[in-house]
């Protein structure tokens, strides 16, 4: 299962203590749980309620907000991986990609350059799967990119970037 609102475990700069502790807890008792009863979990990474207002558009900030999510990664699986890996299906940075805010090729091309160094992170590192879930709007403001362009979108990302899983989402939310 996804956590797609609320990530599993959050990796927050103002977090100590205890805060973490729970967390942390949360997601070593969801882990235990699942390897006993041979599910997998997906491990969602970094939510920024700016990715709604900045995405592709700041190259800084998207950078940045992917580093987060490779430091999660690297988090989880160190103190996780040894005794749960069977248990973590792969990882999943949720931001979604969409038809509207991404009709720029500069901005594509930053999406593509991002997920390829995630991936390619989290393909060393763990050996598991990344998945992402973009979705396609055909009634909300128009559609900015069609169908066939939202597929050549994707078609010339994962081209440079090795995505596991499109889990494409049906555009209602």
């Amino acid at each position: 299962f996804v956590f797609k609102q609320k990530t599993a475990y959050e990796m927050q700069r103002g977090l100590v203590g205890s805060e973490m502790c729970i967390r942390d807890r949360a997601l070593a008792v969801s882990l235990e749980e699942a390897q006993k009863f041979n599910i997998t979990v997906w491990i969602g990474l970094n939510d920024n309620s700016d990715w709604w207002e900045l995405s592709a558009s700041d190259e800084e900030w998207l950078i940045n907000e992917f580093e987060i999510g490779k430091q999660i990664i690297e988090d989880v699986w160190r103190k996780y991986g040894a005794k749960y890996g069977s248990a973590i299906a792969g990882f999943y940075p949720v931001f979604e990609v969409d038809n509207l805010a991404f009709s720029k090729k500069e901005h594509q091309q930053r999406m593509a350059r991002v997920y390829k160094d995630i991936v390619d992170f989290t393909h060393k590192l763990t050996s598991k799967p990344v998945m992402i879930a973009p979705y396609f709007d055909e009634f909300f403001l128009g559609p900015i990119m069609n169908a066939k362009e939202f597929a050549q979108m994707w078609a010339d990302i994962v081209t440079v970037a090795a995505i596991d899983i499109i889990a494409l989402q049906d555009g209602i939310g």
